[in-house]
């Protein structure tokens, strides 16, 4: 069983149950299943990887609070599985937040995290110049790309299904990743990145890593992964969507 402790003050609903929290650490929650009914249980998911534990401990913010943020950069080492991972909002203003996930051993020391930086961007008008009609029909065909496309060695595609199976199973609630013009979550680019072969020894349990997203990748775009010694870069023609960083300590 994977035990959870998130640094926490109010309720927030996970598929329909309310969980009650209090300020401070937890390692319990209380879930009202209606009729008076009362579970307690400690925190059990699915089994995940070391990456997708931290990511799953971000739901405890999907309260709306952060709807429509993207995601500016993300700091990250993982050292395997975890028995505990605490998530803290370290800094916060309007538009902006940091969010720090930690893991943890059984002694609870630290083994690893997860860091990423929200920001809102400024709403686009409808009726931008700039907004041709021939981009629309690229993001219709966008949509429509074939669920069972195969990547060439070397490329990626995210298709919407891959999108929604990683929304489900993290708990992530921001609409941006869903409907017409969806965007790719950037913490599942980087969770699909660390699985393919092409990147293995880029990606070792000896290092820490800075990405850098520079754009926002809709849903069933096809990028180049362009890989150098100590990086890794997402392109698309001439637009680089983001940036890896490998720091090795």
């Amino acid at each position: 069983m994977i035990r959870y402790q998130i640094r926490i003050v109010n309720s927030f609903l996970i598929n329909g149950l309310t969980i009650e929290r209090k300020s401070g650490i937890l390692n319990r929650m209380n879930v009202n299943l209606g009729n008076n009914k009362r579970l307690t249980f400690e925190w059990e998911v699915w089994k995940l990887n070391g990456f997708l534990q931290l990511v799953k401990a971000l739901a405890a913010y999907n309260d709306g609070m952060f709807d429509g943020y993207v995601i500016a950069k993300v700091l990250w080492n993982v050292g395997g599985e975890y028995a505990y991972v605490d998530a803290a909002i370290i800094k916060q203003r309007p538009g902006y937040a940091v969010i720090r996930v930690t893991g943890r051993n059984q002694d609870k020391n630290e083994t690893g995290f997860l860091q990423i930086t929200l920001w809102r961007p400024k709403e686009q008008r409808e009726s931008s110049a700039e907004r041709s009609e021939q981009e629309g029909m690229q993001c219709d065909l966008i949509q429509r790309m074939p669920e069972d496309h195969l990547d060439a060695d070397g490329m990626i595609t995210i298709a919407q299904e891959q999108v929604d199976h990683y929304l489900d199973l993290v708990q992530d609630t921001n609409p941006i990743h869903r409907g017409r013009n969806a965007i790719v979550p950037g913490l599942y680019i980087l969770y699909e990145l660390q699985r393919r072969e092409l990147l293995q020894g880029f990606f070792t349990k000896h290092a820490s890593y800075e990405t850098a997203f520079h754009q926002p990748l809709p849903v069933g775009a096809s990028c180049q992964i362009e890989v150098h010694d100590d990086s890794v870069r997402l392109v698309m023609m001439d637009t680089t969507y983001f940036t890896i960083h490998k720091r090795v300590e």
